[in-house]
């Protein structure tokens, strides 16, 4: 198992294969896979991204008739939560697992299906969780109202919760007596206030962790820099957002692109495009390196701007220059038309980002069209759109829903609206 870990943290993961396979060809008694070697392998694959693989080895390990350990269900629904919407819900599947063999949820079991059930969706379960861990807590300590689990499950219970449209409960949680604060949970509550539109209280929180005599424990990293900016954004407080970025860029090892391009996405959601292709402009001029996000949030700023052929221009020196675009870039070059109501050029441009380009439509993307066709009052085809997204299994959001509750509501008062005056004409 030390050999695996060590490669597998070093993202040596053809050794991590081979010495795995010479272990498999052992016989018993002598170096054959343990459940301490499977967990090792587990863990290995996963840190790379392979959740398919990880699974398929925990499949081969019962086969084998091994049992896991917690360490093992907590590596492997790990694993399972950075796999998207499939990948978590295998790892959530796994708590039959665990009922089988009479193992009860520790506290890193206990965070890991927080986790995934928060890619899910799935808030309820994952409040349980919580509460469920809590109570196993104060049971230990004998009944004592002020004990509290590891923080690291709470760092992922505010996560989830911000996930499942529910950052206010997060808030909420963090505000209780006793909590937990550590540079994780301060910077999960920053992310979860600024979606509550309270970014004075993330500020606050945020100043406390940058205070020169602040707490080491709650002491702000890269991560709590972006959750402040990323709150700003959301809270349209563009100005302050571009203040904190003059004062980090000022500071040794902060001049960060993930800083730069979350201020320009502030600006841009904002409707201020100019502001934004300065910061662009300027990135440039002061040698931070930009990517494809860089480009692609300079194109939503346009295409929230209504400035169409602006993001047309500057998607195409995008590809010039070799980069890459994501499904996020065709968002941006559909917002202008989706505003409008143009359903054509939205699925144009969706059509056309898998034949030209070789990327799938994703949920967001569809969502554009979806709006695009509630703009445009045209709310059968809206409902046709979502059901075709459904017949090729892509999975509605939260947005999505929000999208339905809107056109359906829209689509009422609509043709109630042409009814009335039918019947006045």
């Amino acid at each position: 198992p030390t050999v695996l870990s060590a490669a597998g943290r070093r993202g040596d993961l053809q050794t991590v294969r081979r010495v795995f396979a010479w272990m498999q060809k052992q016989g018993p008694g002598r170096s054959a896979p343990t459940a301490y070697t499977y967990t090792a392998y587990i863990q290995a694959v996963g840190g790379s991204g392979d959740w398919r693989d990880a699974f398929a080895v925990y499949r081969q390990m019962r086969q084998n008739k091994i049992t896991p350990t917690s360490h093992t269900y907590s590596a492997l629904i790990n694993v399972g939560a950075k796999g998207g919407r499939v990948g978590a819900s295998a790892a959530a599947a796994l708590v039959e697992d665990m009922k089988q063999d009479r193992l009860v949820p520790d506290v890193p079991v206990a965070s890991a299906l927080i986790c995934a059930y928060g890619v899910l969706g799935q808030f309820q379960n994952a409040e349980r969780m919580l509460y469920a861990a809590e109570s196993a807590v104060k049971q230990q300590r004998k009944g004592d109202a002020s004990a509290k689990p590891d923080a690291r499950l709470y760092t992922e219970f505010l996560i989830a919760s911000c996930r499942c449209g529910r950052p206010e409960v997060a808030a909420a949680v963090f505000e209780t007596e006793n909590f937990p604060k550590t540079t994780y949970t301060c910077t999960a509550a920053i992310k979860a206030y600024g979606e509550c539109d309270e970014w004075r209280k993330g500020e606050a929180l945020y100043e406390q962790m940058t205070n020169g005599n602040s707490n080491k424990a709650i002491r702000a990293t890269k991560i709590t820099h972006t959750a402040m900016l990323s709150a700003y954004e959301k809270c349209g407080e563009w100005r302050r957002a571009k203040s904190l970025l003059a004062k980090l860029s000022a500071q040794p090892g902060q001049n960060l692109e993930t800083h730069w391009n979350v201020t320009m996405s502030a600006c841009g959601k904002a409707g201020e495009w100019v502001e934004c292709e300065k910061l662009f402009n300027e990135m440039k001029k002061l040698g931070v390196p930009r990517s494809s996000v860089t480009f692609s949030v300079l194109i939503s700023a346009y295409g929230t701007a209504n400035e169409f052929d602006k993001a047309n221009i500057r998607f195409k020196e995008m590809c010039d220059l070799g980069f890459t675009p994501d499904d996020y870039t065709f968002v941006g070059l559909m917002s202008a038309p989706a505003s409008s109501g143009d359903l054509q050029t939205c699925l144009e441009i969706k059509k056309f980002m898998w034949t030209k380009h070789g990327v799938r439509p994703t949920v967001h993307v569809w969502n554009e069209c979806i709006r695009a066709a509630d703009a445009s009052h045209n709310y059968e085809q809206a409902v046709s759109v979502y059901q075709n997204m459904i017949a090729v299994n892509i999975e509605p959001n939260y947005a999505t829903r929000e999208l339905l509750e809107k056109v359906g509501k829209n689509g009422v008062e609509y043709y109630e609206d042409k009814q009335a005056a039918a019947n006045f004409g």
